[in-house]
């Protein structure tokens, strides 16, 4: 069918009356197929892109915490050279000496943290801070061990 031949049409439609329309577009069959399709399309790739989120999160952990640890121990550090006499009774009492910061704050309370009170007569070897910190890769945890002489003395 040609222009001619459609315009031709199109015009005798409108001269006798008739009702027959034509309608260019999509039916409802057509959009609700199509809707149907993106959706299955967005389920495969949503499994993979939240294991992906996660696991960019996890490595993002990991590469913050040595970070996260020297502001610990340089806070706590400074307070023990400033102070004769201090306790540390619990990890609230210890962040509030130490002030790492409130981002350092938050990473330490986030984490499974075994906190094991100390004091200014507690032996430089005695282990009183444990961190644990999900790994990126699976079924790993990594564990840092902060004896009391780390978080008070600095390295000579």
């Amino acid at each position: 069918m040609n222009w001619s031949d459609w315009k031709s049409m199109h015009a005798q439609a409108q001269y006798t009356g008739s009702t027959r329309r034509f309608i260019q577009g999509f039916s409802l069959i057509e959009l609700l197929c199509s809707i149907a399709i993106i959706a299955i399309l967005a389920g495969l790739f949503l499994g993979p892109a939240s294991r992906a989120l996660r696991r960019a999160r996890l490595l993002k952990m990991e590469m913050e915490a040595p970070a996260h640890l020297e502001r610990l121990t340089d806070g706590m550090r400074r307070f023990a050279a400033a102070q004769t006499s201090y306790n540390c009774p619990d990890l609230q009492t210890f962040l509030a000496q130490a002030r790492p910061g409130a981002p350092t704050e938050r990473w330490a309370k986030a984490h499974m943290v075994e906190f094991i009170p100390f004091h200014a007569r507690t032996p430089n070897d005695r282990i009183v801070l444990t961190l644990q910190i999900p790994s990126s890769t699976r079924n790993h945890v990594l564990g840092y061990n902060l004896s009391k002489g780390e978080l008070t003395t600095y390295p000579e």
